[in-house]
């Protein structure tokens, strides 16, 4: 993954597409609603690979990140200052699902460029070393793939006002702060129980990771077919560290979490369909938590 800092990038429009949103009215300035919407979040979340990967501000408390940037209001025809905030409030182990992998693959696909490199000496036993190695390689079995669930909320932070260039002189300072809330699920894998996977089992998992990342930031919707795997089995061999699949699946997921839309789209190759409602907390109590009191 690349070393650029993460960044908040969605709109109001992908907030309002959540399963549980809420738009919050403000009777302070933008930089006052921010910290007070910040510090009620921090108070929910908690430290985690996932938030420490992604945070853009070394000095956020764990589990949250902020920024702030400026856009031009279509509504208003004026210059807007956007607050962006991210928070995981919650996060656990969910139950694994199956997924088809080949648990002999970097054997058999090794084999198989063993048995090709043989055929010099005599192609007898390049054929039979060939072909041994095939049927290693085709060999499938199903497999688990550890999951973890995080609860994460979005917040978009506008400041309303038009900022005339010439305001009165009599005029009483005033502000127009409104926030579009979200709170939703997001499904990854669980990189605490993928580091005592089985190497092959991992690295296939890792692959699938790689893949599924791809599809949610890049709107990359074809699959990949066996074909195309063959070498990502052999390159197995060349690193079967744990600690170096775990980091990648967390970089990866940790890039994905920056946007709500992403997100959603990993989340449902993650479970192959929906969220189970069974994981849900109360989002709606949450988001009105963040209320100006």
């Amino acid at each position: 993954m690349d070393e650029r800092p993460a960044r908040l990038e969605y709109t109001r429009t992908t907030l309002e597409e959540a399963p549980t949103t809420r738009t919050l009215e403000y009777d302070a300035d933008l930089t006052s609603a921010q910290q007070m919407i910040e510090d009620r979040l921090a108070a929910h979340s908690g430290t985690d690979r996932l938030a420490l990967e992604a945070t853009s501000d070394p000095s956020a408390a764990d589990g949250l990140w902020s920024e702030r940037s400026s856009s031009v209001d279509e509504e208003r025809e004026s210059e807007a200052t956007n607050g962006r905030i991210s928070a995981i409030v919650d996060t656990d182990s969910l139950s694994s699902r199956s997924f088809v992998y080949k648990p002999r693959g970097p054997h058999g696909a090794m084999t198989i460029i063993i048995g090709l490199l043989a055929a010099f000496p005599t192609i007898f036993i390049s054929l039979l070393l060939s072909g041994f190695g095939y049927f290693v390689y085709r060999a499938e079995e199903e497999g688990e793939i550890p999951l973890r669930c995080w609860e994460m909320v979005d917040v978009l932070v506008t400041d309303g006002e038009s900022n005339p260039a010439e305001p009165a002189t009599d005029a009483v300072p005033s502000s127009n702060v409104q926030a579009t809330a979200a709170a939703e699920p997001f499904v990854g894998v669980d990189t605490d129980r993928l580091i005592d996977l089985p190497w092959a089992h991992r690295k296939a998992i890792v692959m699938r990771v790689e893949q599924w990342a791809k599809q949610a930031t890049q709107d990359v919707s074809a699959p990949r077919h066996d074909e195309d795997v063959f070498f990502d089995y052999l390159k197995m061999w060349t690193n079967r560290s744990a600690e170096s699949d775990r980091e990648t699946v967390d970089s990866l997921q940790a890039e994905v979490a920056r946007d709500p839309a992403a997100r959603r789209i990993y989340t449902e190759r993650v479970l192959d369909g929906p969220v189970d409602g069974s994981t849900e907390v109360d989002r709606a109590e949450l988001l009105a938590s963040l209320e100006d009191e």
